[in-house]
């Protein structure tokens, strides 16, 4: 695994940068779970900066604490993940033009896609 290579390479190296393109790619949810847990743990740990391009928007508002959000058309937000549930919400459905319903559920709040297209 590619992944286990940058690890060695990066294990005795402090403050560095740390970045992954889609590392959860065609994992099943448990271990996207494990790995995104194992890729913030190594990268706290050694004070490295973590860049990660990921598909799946709820993962990143888990995991991360600044959001890049690149849309359909080019257009890119800049969104703090605490920046709380309504903000956060609006701003998807901006950006993807799509809604977005807030679930509650017992590890807290998640964002879920609709089916329909957002209506403007």
């Amino acid at each position: 695994m590619q992944l286990a290579r940058v690890f060695a390479q990066l294990w005795d190296v402090e403050a560095g940068l740390l970045l992954v393109d889609e590392p959860l790619a065609a994992l099943d949810p448990g271990l996207q779970l494990e790995l995104m847990a194992a890729i913030t743990d190594f990268a706290r740990r050694r004070g490295h900066a973590l860049l990660a391009v990921l598909h799946d928007v709820q993962l990143a508002l888990g995991h991360f604490g600044r959001l890049w959000l690149l849309g359909p058309d080019g257009r890119m937000l800049d969104l703090p993940a605490d920046a709380g549930d309504e903000r956060v919400r609006q701003a998807l459905q901006s950006l993807y033009r799509i809604d977005f319903h807030r679930v509650d559920t017992p590890d807290g709040p998640a964002l879920v896609p609709a089916r329909h297209r957002w209506s403007s």
